[in-house]
């Protein structure tokens, strides 16, 4: 089996290969924050969601989640999150 552990503007964690034979135990990963940008259909942090992070930039969350940080704004917190996992890819294993 294939299981995939995603998160609203986080990239995702794909673990390959379980066997189930009954209840399943698996390390948790971090999820990377700052894949806001949905309707591009990639997997990775980039320019595309940082602009999308501007375009809501000083809203409040209700807007598309673009709230990374889940303190109701959209603001400075969501730019840094998106600059620090700049280029980070969603992982597999």
């Amino acid at each position: 089996y294939t299981m995939t552990i995603t998160m609203p503007g986080y990239l995702s964690h794909t673990i390959n290969g379980l066997e189930v034979n009954g209840p399943v135990t698996v390390d948790m990963k971090e999820l990377l924050g700052g894949d806001v940008n949905t309707s591009d259909g990639d997997t990775y942090i980039n320019v595309d969601d940082m602009n999308a992070v501007l375009q809501y930039y000083g809203k409040l969350s209700p807007y598309t989640g673009m709230d990374i940080n889940g303190d109701g704004y959209i603001n400075v917190d969501e730019m840094s999150i998106v600059l620090s996992n700049y280029g980070r890819r969603a992982t597999s294993e």
